[in-house]
């Protein structure tokens, strides 16, 4: 058995930080063309389908843009606190202990 007796945190804030700020960004797109296509399926819609839906895509990106850093800077944040919690915890009561097996893959 091997111990996880701390987690740096800079790293774990990092990814942690990336995942959030990936989710983000995609979530926003998938939002911002949902909304779009709102728009355009309604029955008092007049105008070009696809200039809203291209806007609508557009702006997401952009959004998407932003949402990435927010995102991204409040899950390092979080990341940070969670290996500090993790780090104290372990200090206390024990880290996690896992079991590795080496492969010949």
């Amino acid at each position: 058995m091997t111990e996880i007796k701390k987690i740096h945190k800079t790293t774990l804030a990092k990814i942690i930080g990336a995942i959030y700020g990936t989710l983000g960004f995609f979530i926003s797109i998938i939002l911002a063309a949902l909304v779009g296509g709102n728009i355009v399926s309604r029955a008092d819609f007049t105008g070009s389908a696809i200039t809203v839906l291209l806007f609508h895509i557009g702006g997401g990106m952009l959004f998407g843009a932003l949402t990435f850093f927010i995102a991204g800077a409040i899950g390092w944040v979080i990341g940070y606190i969670i290996a500090s919690i993790y780090n104290f915890a372990a200090k206390k009561i024990g880290g996690v202990k896992i079991e590795i097996e080496e492969s010949l893959d």
